[in-house]
């Protein structure tokens, strides 16, 4: 796994640091899959984002601290709003947003694009 990979490879100033990632693979694809199910819901996905974090802090092993995320779904709501509301605002891009809104379009009617269609509407 991934996570477990680069919890393993992490150093601080030339030094490997001994920290573990201790979850487990079906508990992480778990999270994935609620993370895919609660982007329909619009804002439920910053609740799962959270609870994912939590449940990623309390599967870190080999420290001597307890590792906690403690922002609330709420937080990481507005943050992320305000966040992209930032970058719309110093870096404009009405191309790639129209762009983006014809293929919602087309796989809100489709409910899968076909690639013809989505071709066609890329060039």
């Amino acid at each position: 796994m991934v996570v477990r990979w680069i919890a393993a490879n992490l150093a601080s100033n030339g030094e490997h640091l001994p920290i573990s990632f201790n979850g487990s693979a079906l508990g992480y694809i778990g999270w994935d899959l609620l993370m895919y199910v609660s982007v329909i819901s619009i804002i439920g996905w910053a609740w799962v984002i959270t609870a994912w974090m939590r449940w990623n802090c309390r599967n870190i092993g080999g420290t001597q601290r307890e590792v906690i995320f403690i922002a609330s779904g709420l937080e990481m709501l507005w943050r992320t709003i305000v966040f992209r509301d930032r970058l719309r605002v110093h870096h404009p891009d009405p191309v790639g947003d129209a762009l983006v809104r014809k293929l919602v379009r087309v796989a809100i009617r489709a409910r899968r694009p076909d690639r013809a269609e989505a071709a066609r509407i890329l060039v």
